[in-house]
């Protein structure tokens, strides 16, 4: 199994498209979702809805 590497912070994956994946949407840049309730922050829209429904039961619609 070849192992694909970021090339900016060294990650590994086994599929290009994973990588592809890390490289657009999560390598080198800054959170843009803020939980409104703890602060933490989260660099995709998808983690920070799954995020309040799990952390703090609620939902945000």
């Amino acid at each position: 199994m070849c192992k694909l590497s970021c090339h900016n912070c060294g990650r590994s994956y086994s599929r290009r498209d994973n990588l592809q994946r890390h490289i657009r949407f999560v390598c080198g840049q800054s959170p843009k979702y803020a939980c409104l309730i703890c602060n933490r922050a989260f660099k995709q829209k998808s983690n920070y809805h799954r995020h309040v429904l799990n952390m703090h039961q609620t939902n945000l619609m």
